[in-house]
């Protein structure tokens, strides 16, 4: 019944035989009664709430991208400074992405420890190749907010 019943159109009554008010009314009041509660707790709630249940959950992704480009389009992925605290601080934001921390600068710096002799590094590199060769690869010397920036 479940299986015909959901590829119907009508649900169920599209799938067993026909019958008319005429010759048994009991009969017919019956399979009336059980066609409309097939059709209203299978059809309308069951196949509903499974619908309700993936719209939502293409709705919770589609809201996670979202998120997610505003956050690339609006937070500076170096230090997590917002469009918003760079215009309070009188400074442009789209400079400030392409010119103070650019991440394919980092990038840069990294291939060039990685490609270079240890030993012929300055304390400052040094101490960055120490974090990015530690198996869980520290990213401390990535410059970011601190707490004092956090306040002001």
């Amino acid at each position: 019944m479940i299986d015909l019943g959901f590829r119907s159109g009508g649900g169920i009554g599209d799938q067993i035989p026909k019958v008319s008010w005429k010759g048994d009314t009991s009969f017919y009041m019956i399979r009336f009664f059980y066609n409309i509660t097939f059709h209203i707790f299978i059809i309308l709630i069951l196949a509903n709430s499974v619908l309700g249940i993936i719209v939502d959950a293409f709705s919770a992704l589609r809201d996670q991208t979202e998120a997610i480009e505003e956050d690339k389009k609006n937070i500076c992925y170096i230090c997590q400074l917002s469009r918003d605290d760079c215009l309070n601080k009188n400074i442009v934001f789209d400079r400030h992405i392409k010119n103070v921390h650019n991440p394919w600068d980092y990038v840069d710096f990294v291939l060039y420890l990685i490609l270079n002799d240890q030993n012929e590094f300055n304390w400052t590199e040094y101490r960055v190749w120490e974090n990015i060769s530690k198996l869980g690869y520290e990213i401390g010397w990535i410059p970011g907010e601190t707490e004092n920036n956090k306040e002001n």
